[in-house]
C-alpha cells in the first residue's frame, strides 16, 4: 500500500536495511535509531526536490542528512517542526540566515499560495513514513520502536490532517489531495495492526478513510467524482467504529464519527426513499455522543447536519417544502446560538451557508418567491465573507456557483429582472470555471452544468432561442460525460433527466423537432431507469418525471 518505486530493503546482518536511505551508522552494522529514520526522511525530501529549486527545503533535507548523529534533527518530530515553519512562511531552523533572510520571509508571509511542491512533498514524504513503520514492526527492542511508533504516527497525522487541509486551499490539489488521503489511510491501517491499537488510532483510521471518501466523490465539496469508491471508503470506515463502539460503548468521540461517516452516506444517496433512514441514524449516533459527553461540539454539529438533512428530504424528497422550513430555522438558530471552537468553525460557517440556501429552496417551492431572495442573498453576503478571508480558494468558489443559481434563479422569476439574472449566472460561471481551469472537480462541474442550464432558460426567456442553444448543450454534454464516468449513481441519472427536458423544449423551439424527440425520450428513459432503481423521490413522481413523459408524446 506504498508508494510505486518505492527502493526494495536489502538486508545487513538479520536487519533489513533500505540501502537507498540508510544512515552511515546504520550501513556500517549499527541498530536502528530515531537518527538513523530522521536520516532516512532527509533522503527522501532530497529524492523528492530533484529538479526542484527550493532552498529552504534542500536546507531541511541536508541537515537531517548530516553525517553525525548529534548534527541532524533530534527527532521526526523536530524535523516536523521545521516543515511546518517553512509551511507557513516562518524561517527554518535549517537555514543559515541572518536578517536578510528572515525579513524576507516576512515579506513571504504576505504573498498568496503554498505552490505544488507541498503536495509532491507530502506524497514521497509518505514513502519514508511506510518504510519506517515497517522498519519498527521488524525490530526487537521494543522501547525504541514504541518511540519511532509514535512519531512515525505524528508524521503521518501531520500530513494527512494539517498539511492536506493547507493543500485544500490550492486549486488543481484534487488528485495529489486523493492520492495523499489514499496512501495515507492505508499507511495508519498499517500501524492499526502493528500490536494492540488503542482507541485514538482506531478512530484515527476511520477518519482517514472519511476523509478519503470525501475528495473521492461526496457532494458540495472539492472531488475526482467517484461516488462509488466514496461509498466503498465509508463502508469501511463505518465497520472500523461499529466495531470500536461495541469493544467502548463509552466513547464519545467513536459514536461523534459514526455520526459523520452516516451524514455523508446520506449526502451519496439523497432525494431517495432510503435518505430518511440513514439521516435518522446519523441522528441517534450524533445523540448518543452527546448523551456521553455533552460538550462534544462536533457532534452538536452533526445534529444540527441532520437537521438540515431533514428539512432536505422533506423539499425534495418528501415534496413538503412547507414542513420543511421550521426544521430548517430551528437549526439556524441553533447553528448561531452557539459559541463554536476553532476545530469546528469552518464546517459551522459552510453549514450556516447552506442551511440559509436551503431555507431559501423551501421558501420558493412553498410558493413565495420574492421571499426566497433574502436567505440566497444572506447566504452569498456570508460567503463573499469567508472568501475576503481565506482567498478565493476552491469551497467558496463552489459555492459561489451554487449561491449564483439560487439569486439567478429567484430573479427569473420576478418581473423585470431577468437580464440581471443572466448576469449573476454567469458570473457564478466564471467563479467555477476558475476551479476547473486548473483540473479536474466534480462538485465545481455539477454546480457549472446547473449554471449553463440556468442561463439557457433565461436566454429562452428573453427571446434568444439561438443564443440558448449553446449552454443547453454544453449542459447536456457534461451531464452525459460525468454520467459515463459513474453510470450507476443515481445522482448523476437525476442530473441528466432533469437536464434533458427543457434541452428538449428549447430544441423544439428552434425547429429541430427529431432532435427535441430523441431528447424527450432519453429523459423519459432516465426516469424509468431511476424509478426502477428505487431512487425516485416525491417530488420527481410528481412533477419531472410526468413533465418529461408529457414531452415526449408531444415531440415524438
Amino acid at each position: 500500500s506504498g508508494l510505486i518505486g518505492a527502493p526494495e530493503p536489502a538486508m545487513e546482518g538479520s536487519r533489513p536495511v533500505t540501502r537507498d536511505f540508510a544512515s552511515p551508522e546504520r550501513l556500517a552494522g549499527g541498530g536502528p535509531s530515531v537518527a538513523d529514520d530522521v536520516f532516512a526522511l532527509g533522503k527522501t525530501l532530497s529524492f523528492l526536490l530533484d529538479g526542484v529549486r527550493d532552498p529552504e527545503l534542500d536546507a531541511i533535507a541536508a541537515r537531517a542528512q548530516r553525517p553525525g548523529e548529534r548534527e541532524r534533527y533530534g527527532s521526526a518530530a523536530e524535523m516536523i517542526a521545521d516543515l511546518d515553519r517553512w509551511r507557513a512562511r516562518l524561517p527554518v531552523q535549517a537555514m543559515a540566515g541572518g536578517w536578510r533572510y528572515r525579513a524576507c520571509k516576512f515579506v513571504a508571509r504576505h504573498r498568496l499560495g503554498v505552490g505544488a511542491t507541498a503536495a509532491a512533498l507530502a506524497l514521497l514524504a509518505m514513502l519514508a513514513g511506510v518504510a519506517t513503520v515497517n522498519w519498527t514492526r521488524a525490530e526487537r527492542n521494543r522501547a525504541s520502536a514504541e518511540q519511532r511508533f509514535g512519531q512515525v504516527r505524528q508524521l503521518a497525522h501531520f500530513m494527512l490532517f494539517d498539511l492536506y487541509d493547507q493543500l485544500a486551499g490550492q486549486p488543481g490539489t484534487v488528485e495529489k489531495r486523493a492520492q495523499l488521503a489514499a496512501t495515507g489511510a492505508a499507511y495508519l491501517a498499517r500501524l492499526q495492526v502493528a500490536g494492540d491499537a488503542p482507541a485514538d488510532l482506531r478512530l484515527d483510521v476511520a477518519r482517514s478513510y472519511r476523509r478519503l471518501a470525501a475528495i473521492q466523490g461526496l457532494p458540495g465539496v472539492s472531488n475526482l467524482g467517484q461516488p462509488e469508491a466514496a461509498a466503498r471508503s465509508l463502508a469501511r470506515a463505518e465497520r472500523m467504529l461499529r466495531a470500536l463502539t461495541r469493544d467502548e460503548p463509552r466513547n464519545a468521540d467513536a459514536w461523534a464519527e459514526l455520526g459523520w461517516v452516516l451524514a455523508d452516506r446520506w449526502s451519496l444517496h439523497g432525494d431517495d426513499a432510503g435518505s430518511a433512514s440513514t439521516n435518522d441514524a446519523a441522528r441517534a449516533a450524533f445523540e448518543r455522543a452527546l448523551a456521553l459527553d455533552a460538550a462534544n461540539d462536533g457532534a452538536r454539529l452533526g445534529l444540527l447536519t441532520t437537521m438540515r438533512n431533514r428539512g432536505y428530504d422533506l423539499i425534495w424528497t418528501a415534496d413538503r417544502p412547507a414542513e420543511a422550513l421550521p426544521v430548517l430555522r430551528r437549526a439556524l438558530a441553533g447553528l448561531r446560538g452557539r459559541a463554536w471552537p476553532p476545530d469546528t468553525q469552518s464546517l459551522a460557517r459552510q453549514l450556516e451557508i447552506n442551511l440559509l440556501n436551503r431555507i431559501g429552496d423551501a421558501t420558493y417551492y412553498a410558493g413565495d418567491i420574492p421571499a426566497s431572495l433574502a436567505p440566497y442573498r444572506e447566504a452569498d453576503a456570508l460567503t463573499d465573507r469567508g472568501m475576503a478571508a481565506e482567498g478565493a480558494v476552491p469551497r467558496w468558489l463552489i459555492l459561489k456557483g451554487e449561491n449564483a443559481f439560487n439569486i439567478s434563479g429567484t430573479l427569473q422569476e420576478l418581473p423585470g429582472r431577468k437580464a440581471e439574472a443572466l448576469a449573476v449566472a454567469r458570473l457564478g460561471e466564471e467563479a467555477l470555471k476558475r476551479v476547473l481551469a486548473f483540473g479536474p472537480d466534480a462538485a465545481a462541474e455539477k454546480k457549472l452544468l446547473v449554471l449553463y442550464g440556468q442561463e439557457a432558460a433565461l436566454l429562452e426567456d428573453m427571446g434568444r432561442t439561438g443564443e440558448a442553444l449553446g449552454p443547453s448543450e454544453a449542459s447536456v454534454a457534461l451531464r452525459r460525460e460525468r454520467l459515463a464516468r459513474a453510470p450507476g449513481d443515481p445522482q448523476r441519472m437525476r442530473d441528466l433527466a432533469i437536464g434533458l427536458a427543457p434541452h428538449a423544449e428549447l430544441l423544439a423551439a428552434a425547429g429541430r423537432r427529431a432532435d427535441a424527440c430523441a431528447a424527450a425520450r432519453d429523459a423519459a428513459a432516465s426516469w424509468a431507469a431511476i424509478r426502477r432503481a428505487g431512487r425516485l423521490g416525491e417530488h420527481d413522481a410528481r412533477k419531472n418525471m410526468p413533465h418529461s413523459e408529457t414531452l415526449r408524446k408531444k415531440f415524438c
